[in-house]
């Protein structure tokens, strides 16, 4: 998404876009997955609710980001976005650290 302020090409935002909606697409089922093998069956709903407050988040700062915009130039704009991914890619990280997976021994 970041590269996305560095062109005006509409090729090349079109290719941006095909590959930020295939890592989307991709991300979803790998994040469900992680999450009902980590919560237990009675918490898992709270797991998952947890889980979405992402995409509220999201839609809370995409608007900020618009207003933004007229004073931080694209590139800033994109930065702030590039950061708040990693942020969140540096919180998952640490969270598969501390995720041990029960091994069944027969």
């Amino acid at each position: 998404m970041f590269l996305i302020g560095f062109t005006a090409n509409i090729w090349l935002l079109f290719l941006f876009t095909i590959i930020f909606t295939f890592g989307e697409i991709v991300r979803s089922p790998v994040l469900n997955n992680f999450i009902s093998g980590y919560a237990s069956p009675s918490a898992r709903g709270q797991y998952m609710g947890a889980s979405r407050l992402q995409f509220t988040v999201g839609r809370f700062l995409a608007p900020i980001t618009v207003f933004l915009s007229e004073w931080i130039h694209p590139i800033g704009i994109f930065g702030i976005i590039l950061c708040s991914a990693l942020i969140g890619g540096a919180c998952y990280v640490l969270l598969y650290k501390m995720y041990k997976p029960e091994t069944n021994s027969i």
